[in-house]
């Protein structure tokens, strides 16, 4: 286990456990532990906040299913931003999610953002979470009022729930990636570019002046 990443212009260094490990750059992707490892990074933009997220499963009620190949949504409620697509299961269930609170509901009390600590992870998903998902999904054709099963899950978030992509002026020798908001994954090839520039060469020709570190100062 990483325990800490020590910046360096010449030679950053990652602890693990006894041994310390040199190199040229170091690239910290570490998720939801990126403020603990990269202490400096976790008051960006007011703060990288972990948030829990619960997902369900709804089994499709008719046959053929309507979700069974798509389409992929994204709906705007008065409280949240939720989506849902087709589970990789024949379309016997369709996969729903809350992405993002509304932002007059964000802060204490959140329904959707409750705080996690990344070393205990979330909480397991209770019935309270299959009632609020119970209620989105009532929208939909052809789902069950209740998802036959959920998944906690852990969210890093900006404030402006953008990237964190690039290098910061005090951490020489480091390369963040990080506060991907929940959608960093369908991105995983370019940002991967990105950051092998970036640490090969200090700069990159790809378009990611919109997740700058330093966008807050």
């Amino acid at each position: 286990r990483a325990t800490r990443v020590v910046p360096d212009p010449d030679r950053p260094r990652v602890v693990v456990g006894d041994t310390v490990i040199r190199a040229r750059r170091v690239v910290v992707t570490a998720g939801s532990w990126l403020p603990r490892l990269v202490p400096e990074v976790a008051e960006l933009g007011g703060g990288l906040r972990v948030e829990r997220r619960v997902l369900g499963w709804f089994r499709t009620t008719r046959d053929p299913s309507p979700h069974a190949h798509g389409p992929v949504f994204a709906r705007d409620e008065d409280d949240c931003t939720w989506y849902g697509f087709p589970s990789m299961d024949g379309g016997r269930t369709v996969k729903i999610g809350v992405h993002a609170e509304a932002p007059g509901n964000r802060g204490e009390g959140a329904q959707w953002g409750e705080p996690v600590d990344p070393d205990a992870g979330p909480r397991e998903p209770d019935a309270a979470d299959a009632r609020r998902l119970g209620r989105l999904a009532a929208g939909l054709n052809g789902v069950a009022p209740l998802p036959e099963r959920m998944a906690s899950c852990m969210y890093t978030m900006t404030r402006d729930e953008h990237f964190v992509i690039g290098q910061r002026r005090e951490l020489p020798g480091l390369v963040l990636a990080g506060g991907f908001s929940g959608h960093g994954y369908k991105f995983a090839s370019a940002v991967g570019e990105a950051l092998a520039d970036l640490a090969q060469h200090g700069r990159t020709d790809l378009a990611v002046d919109l997740f700058d570190p330093h966008r807050w100062d």
